[in-house]
């Protein structure tokens, strides 16, 4: 017996073949041989509570729609995707989408938001430094220590000069390798919502 002759048959009453239709758009994001598993295991699992005495709409009803029970499906295959590729473009829609819901992705989302900031300021630094490089860079005055552009470099001393732009480099990929390492370690240890 084949998955689709296993999740399709001529005699499931109307509203079942309609309900396993829309799953199986629902669930259309995954491959072929999952989708057909889980709507054949749908199919199985009203068709017994059909048989226990149970109408097909109750046993529907009871569920749930097709999306809802394709989410947890869907969340779990684009987690595992993202943590099998380990691209950055997957993991963080993974680890965002979880924000809300948990502590551990929250912190994480946090985290990665204090790594981005100082390496981002280095860069943009770096980039107004091409164009002005009398005032712009890593500054010590009396009362000040920043990173940024001045309006009188004669108020503060300029520590980096063209270093400046090693280091944005550095800085960048550094940043980039941690946000990858530790959203894969959130989005690993975070686990489906069920």
């Amino acid at each position: 017996m084949t998955p689709e002759t296993t999740t399709r048959d001529e005699r499931d009453p109307q509203p079942l073949a309609a309900y396993l239709r829309e799953l199986r758009w629902a669930l259309a994001a995954l491959p072929e041989a999952d989708r057909d598993e889980i709507v054949a295991e749908a199919r199985s699992h009203l068709l017994d509570r059909r048989d226990s005495g149970l109408s097909i709409e109750a046993a529907i009803a009871a569920l749930g729609s097709p999306r809802d029970y394709a989410a947890p499906f869907l969340e779990a295959y684009r987690q595992s995707s993202a943590l099998a590729h380990g691209r950055l473009r997957e993991l963080l829609p993974v680890l965002f989408e979880k924000v809300a819901g948990s502590a551990r992705a929250a912190g994480t989302a946090l985290l990665l938001l204090l790594l981005w900031a100082p390496a981002l300021a280095i860069a943009g630094t770096a980039i107004v430094k091409l164009s002005h490089p009398e005032i712009a860079g890593l500054w010590l005055g009396p009362h000040e220590f920043f990173i940024g552009t001045v309006d009188d470099p004669g108020s503060a001393h300029e520590l980096l000069g063209f270093w400046i732009f090693p280091l944005a480099v550095v800085g960048l990929v550094v940043t980039w390798l941690l946000t990858r390492k530790l959203s894969r370690s959130a989005v690993r240890r975070l686990g489906p919502s069920r």
